[in-house]
């Protein structure tokens, strides 16, 4: 059933005629019942009837005019491919974090035999100790 079906439906169903909502329009019966008969109800005008009628404009949608069963199963088809990529980004992070906090060890290592490693060292370390909630070496909590 399509949303002017719908329509129809809901004013039959609750006794309001056509006339009676072509009034609170402000259009002609002639106008309502051209737009209601066409394949193409306007936005604008779906939007007044439904406030006319009082009622959400969910309230006509099923979700069967919104995608067919051919696109919700491609749909789901690109969900599950998604989700897959998502796990493998985040195994990627997982790995780059374990990785990255044993480069974290090793220039806080390199940091505390030699105190004085370039600003660039000094940068990158503050850097991805805040990135990963790690506390600098001490002495580098000022940079």
């Amino acid at each position: 059933m399509d949303i002017n079906s719908r329509i129809r439906k809901y004013l039959a169903d609750n006794n309001i005629s056509q006339i009676e909502l072509a009034s609170k329009l402000g259009i002609s019966n002639t106008s309502l019942n051209r737009s209601l008969n066409s394949d193409d109800l306007k936005i604008s005008l779906f939007i007044k009837i439904c406030q006319a009628l009082k009622v959400p404009a969910g309230k006509f949608f099923d979700g069967s005019e919104i995608y067919s069963n051919e696109e919700i199963e491609s749909l789901k088809q690109d969900i599950e491919v998604l989700k897959k990529q998502v796990k493998h980004y985040t195994e990627l992070y997982e790995d780059g974090k374990g990785e990255t906090k044993n480069l974290i060890k090793i220039v806080k290592s390199t940091y505390s035999i030699d105190p004085k490693i370039s600003d660039e060292a000094k940068h990158t370390l503050k850097i991805i100790t805040k990135f990963f909630d790690e506390d600098p070496p001490d002495g580098m909590k000022e940079l």
